[in-house]
């Protein structure tokens, strides 16, 4: 098999740009699709966990009213995607997007993190 048809810019600049837009639509989740799995009656697992009621909860322990870091910019892609709806074979090559973007963008999530909850 020959790559020949690489060595033109055009033709590779298309390429690349199909393979982006075929990543970016599998990216997004269709409700269509989670609609229909909602009606088979797939029950989705939840893992709640009770804290007594008498004394805080756990996360409130040591926190002082006010001002708090929010801590939900950093790696808010990766974590999205984490929790998407999206088979674990789609989201794997697209991790290999979103870790080097939240990587650059650290510094601005870090700063937006100042801005408390």
């Amino acid at each position: 098999m020959s790559l020949a048809f690489l060595r033109r810019p055009a033709r590779s600049r298309m390429l690349a740009t199909a393979l982006f837009l075929v990543l970016l639509l599998m990216s997004v989740p269709c409700p269509a699709i989670a609609a229909e799995q909602q009606e088979e009656g797939a029950t989705q697992q939840t893992r709640v966990r009770t804290v007594p009621s008498e004394g805080p909860a756990l996360g409130e322990t040591g926190q002082e009213p006010g001002w708090s870091y929010n801590s939900d910019y950093i790696f808010a892609v990766s974590r999205a995607l984490r929790d998407s709806a999206l088979p674990p074979a789609g989201k794997v090559p697209l991790f290999v997007l979103t870790i080097p973007l939240d990587t650059v963008l650290l510094p601005f999530s870090l700063l937006a993190g100042l801005l408390g909850e």
